[in-house]
């Protein structure tokens, strides 16, 4: 469909753009397609090893070095986006707990992508034997809060209530797994639906209850500007 071209044009714009994140491209049969630039790790399993990487807390990169170390000492000093990050971080270190003899985590950190900065914590689980599949792991850790809240049934009331459209595969879980069940899923972030002459782009934050509604829509729109940019 003239919707997976169309995509297939935008994913070689993002891999250029956003050359350190996932990019993923997924066609529907009624030729539409997903694609996006995702910098979320889901998991990653690779035999008996299994790696996340949580992010959850953001602000824009800055005009030069000094202005994007500026702005991540802001982050990291925000006690808004430290509690939504801890959040995220320690439901997915209980969550591979589950499956696993020993799960680490790595103190948090800033991590830089082409327009974005984002408080990220590297997870790293020894899964037991017989360890679980790729998909497994997947299915258990999505969603995290960061993309379906918390507490989970207080907070699907509340998207059922309060988001004014259909998901779709936004902030799902995309990505392979083989037949030895090693693979590696990213969230479906900074995403765009495509179609034969239209599209409908996906972004979103995560809300805590000290949020500043005027600083959660300009991270918004930055986050928008990942598909409006490469559409353009």
């Amino acid at each position: 469909g003239d919707g997976v071209v169309a995509a297939a044009t935008v994913a070689r714009s993002l891999r250029a753009a956003y050359p350190s994140c996932f990019i993923y491209l997924v066609t529907g049969a009624d030729g539409t397609a997903l694609v996006g630039a995702s910098p979320e790790l889901l998991v990653r399993r690779t035999g008996t090893k299994a790696f996340a990487q949580p992010m959850a807390g953001s602000v824009a990169r800055g005009a030069n070095e000094a202005d994007d170390e500026r702005l991540a000492h802001q982050l990291e000093a925000s006690a808004k986006d430290g509690a939504e990050h801890r959040l995220v971080a320690d439901f997915v270190v209980d969550a591979l707990r589950s499956f696993a003899e020993t799960v680490s985590a790595r103190p948090s950190e800033v991590v830089r992508f082409t327009n974005i900065q984002h408080l990220a914590t590297t997870v790293t689980a020894d899964l037991r034997k017989p360890a679980a599949d790729a998909l497994e792991l997947a299915a258990a850790l999505h969603p995290t809060p960061a993309v379906g809240g918390w507490p989970r049934d207080a907070a699907d009331k509340m998207i059922d209530e309060l988001e004014a459209m259909e998901r779709g595969w936004y902030a799902g879980a995309v990505g392979w797994v083989d037949a030895r069940g090693d693979g590696e899923f990213a969230v479906a972030l900074r995403c765009g639906l495509l179609w034969e002459d239209g599209a409908r782009l996906y972004a979103g934050v995560g809300v805590m209850p000290d949020s500043d509604a005027a600083r959660e829509l300009d991270e918004t729109d930055l986050k928008f500007k990942v598909l409006l940019t490469a559409l353009t």
